[in-house]
């Protein structure tokens, strides 16, 4: 029965491991979170133009505007159907960040996330569009 008692109070009086701090190693480390409100000043001091070709450059587009730059678009110079097909998509975009899409000419958009505000001094000019030829136009 010595045998049963010893393995008692062994289990029960025994040594507690000492707790050693976990260090996690680089396999075993969770990426970190990005923060949910960006507290560092956006890059408002950089704005790119962009001349897309087809509607597949229009996710690129986009992409600057979720890097939160201001993107001035010129969509002149394709064909209507993809013209109207590329400014669907970046107003769509544009909606999801809670940006501002404001047209600068004609075909020509500026696009830009929430933390950049577009305003147009228009006071003493008219409003509507020039016509083709007409000062102004851009």
């Amino acid at each position: 029965m010595s045998g049963a008692w010893k393995r008692v109070t062994d289990f029960v009086f025994a040594k507690q491991p000492q707790e050693t701090e976990f260090v996690p190693t680089e396999i075993e480390r969770l990426p970190r979170r990005r923060p949910i409100i960006s507290l560092h000043p956006a890059r408002g001091d950089e704005i790119v133009l962009k001349w897309p070709r087809c509607f597949d450059d229009a996710e690129g587009i986009a992409d600057y505007l979720k890097a939160r730059r201001v993107v001035v678009i010129n969509i002149r110079h394709l064909d209507e159907a993809t013209a109207r097909r590329i400014l669907d998509f970046m107003s769509g975009v544009i909606y999801a960040i809670q940006g501002q899409l404001e047209e600068a000419g004609s075909g020509v958009y500026v696009l830009s996330p929430e933390n950049v505000v577009i305003t147009a001094d228009t006071d003493g000019w008219d409003t509507a569009r020039p016509s083709a030829g007409e000062p102004g136009e851009v």
